[in-house]
């Protein structure tokens, strides 16, 4: 797998800069002029039947400046250190998050990732921060993500539409609130329970006669296209060096430990490597020998035109077609909009695989999914930039519907855009976080099946412990990668 020696990076002028996005944040930008880009992308989408997949192999290296000033990547990394104390590959939030407190905590750290900061799931998800998760094990992750996400606008010196008004789930059966009732609320999570004059009251104007809602106090919610650039950011201000458009096309691994990372434009020599490449990891690491099994989900999200205010509290409901909406509206008014375990599952060139690790998790949920085609026979990774998923229009009207279903006073409310997302998912839907013993010094986090926006800054700050030589603010024996090899995989309805 390693090439055993130091390569001499290919020298090539690039240019990252921060821009206006035009929404009142800002945008890092990748070498190409984002006119450019989205005419390829365009161009892509029809040859592909809209499966929108940009082919850039031509992409420069960009490096993220303290100052935003255009500098050429490799020359600037050059002049900077001859290696890294820790590569990170993988630049969503878990590895812009793992990027920050790892400089932080006073190491030399390069982050490369093969297109743009932040632009698939991290930027593509419901912006749902949820302090209840999936599994029990996860909830010390989760707490600690939650304080981290409190105190992220104030560390970063800039917004990203936090709120934290909690998330809210309204039960149409009169059993199921009794139900809920008489569970034992987990550690570290405040509950509330409410009758349906007071859910019409937190949520004016919605119709019907709901039963009750449970409330968690905890959660909350932000932006996902301004929080893992704002944290990339943050990085940079922190000392760490980000490469955007550079793909890692190797670990180097000698003696049983790792030795650089090899990228597209050349060599980093660093004893300590986390990958965080999201629901890539399976096949970046399968040349090293290890099995990470996680498969991607295609998700479809909707996003209206401004309304009045109703609420920044999350929360989910029935709704006469037999679905489940989440709901969130953001700090403009704005309705984020999806349908909840609605996905799409696309059959590709690794689903013979993806059939024995996930056949349990795909019957349980057989009346949720639908099926797609993918890309049958695997691209070269450096010509697979930034995915753009293909949304299913009806869901994100049918979203939409469903909505005004349930407040009928946005009667005449329209769609501001629609997109889809990848979400990675491992088959007990519990992340995987660990640091390998073989090879040593490769860390993998992985596999948040559906929480990585919410979990994503408090698997950073872990690894990022880890990466450093100290005891991680959580256990994650739980999350260890070899409980799919010894046969310890996490049930499926363990709880909640």
């Amino acid at each position: 797998m390693g090439c055993g020696h130091t390569c001499v990076p290919r020298r090539s002028a690039s240019a990252a800069a921060f821009r206006s996005a035009g929404d009142g944040g800002s945008r890092l930008e990748g070498c190409w002029n984002s006119d450019i880009l989205n005419f390829r992308r365009q161009i892509a989408n029809a040859l592909r039947g809209g499966r929108a997949v940009a082919r850039q192999a031509a992409h420069r290296p960009c490096l993220l400046g303290h100052s935003g000033e255009e500098r050429g990547a490799w020359e600037a990394w050059e002049h900077m250190s001859d290696s890294a104390d820790l590569v990170i590959v993988g630049g969503g939030i878990v590895g812009c998050s793992a990027a920050y407190f790892a400089a932080r905590e006073g190491l030399r750290v390069v982050l490369v990732d093969k297109g743009e900061f932040g632009f698939e799931q991290s930027s593509r998800n419901w912006g749902w921060v949820t302090a209840q998760v999936k599994h029990r094990h996860m909830l010390p992750l989760s707490l600690l993500s939650l304080e981290i996400w409190e105190g992220l606008e104030e560390a970063l010196g800039e917004s990203v539409d936090w709120a934290r008004a909690g998330h809210m789930h309204l039960f149409d059966k009169a059993e199921e609130l009794v139900q809920a009732e008489e569970e034992a609320a987990p550690e570290g999570i405040q509950r509330r329970f409410y009758d349906c004059d007071e859910v019409k009251r937190l949520l004016p104007g919605i119709a019907g006669n709901w039963p009750g809602a449970v409330h968690v106090l905890e959660s909350g919610q932000a932006d996902p296209r301004l929080a893992t650039k704002a944290i990339a950011r943050g990085a940079v201000t922190s000392g760490a060096t980000l490469l955007s458009g550079c793909a890692a096309e190797a670990i180097d691994i000698e003696g049983g430990m790792v030795r650089a990372v090899v990228t597209e434009r050349g060599t980093i020599p660093t004893p300590k490597v986390i990958c965080a490449t999201g629901a890539w990891s399976h096949r970046f690491l399968r040349p090293l020998g290890l099995s990470v099994p996680n498969t991607a989900l295609r998700l479809t999200v909707t996003r209206t035109e401004p309304a009045d205010s109703i609420s920044r509290t999350l929360f989910s409901a029935g709704v006469a077609d037999g679905t489940m909406l989440a709901v969130r509206q953001d700090g403009h008014g704005r309705f984020i909009l999806a349908t909840v375990g609605a996905y799409t599952y696309d059959v590709t060139h690794n689903s013979f695989a993806d059939l024995r690790a996930f056949w349990r998790l795909g019957w349980r949920n057989r009346g949720y999914g639908s099926f797609g085609i993918g890309r049958l026979l695997p691209p070269a990774w450096r010509d697979v930039r930034n995915v753009e998923p293909k949304p299913r229009q009806a869901m994100a009207k049918r979203n939409l519907r469903n909505l005004i279903e349930l407040f009928p006073t946005l009667e005449g409310l329209g769609i501001e855009s629609v997109w889809g997302g990848n979400c990675d998912m491992t088959p007990d839907q519990t992340p995987v976080i660990d640091a390998l013993d073989t090879p040593k010094g490769l860390i993998i986090a992985t596999g948040l099946s559906g929480h990585g926006f919410a979990l994503g800054p408090g698997a950073g700050k872990v690894v990022s412990e880890l990466a450093a030589g100290k005891t991680p603010s959580v256990d994650v024996t739980p999350l260890r990668h070899a409980r799919f090899a010894a046969g310890e995989a996490h049930p499926l309805d363990a709880w909640p």
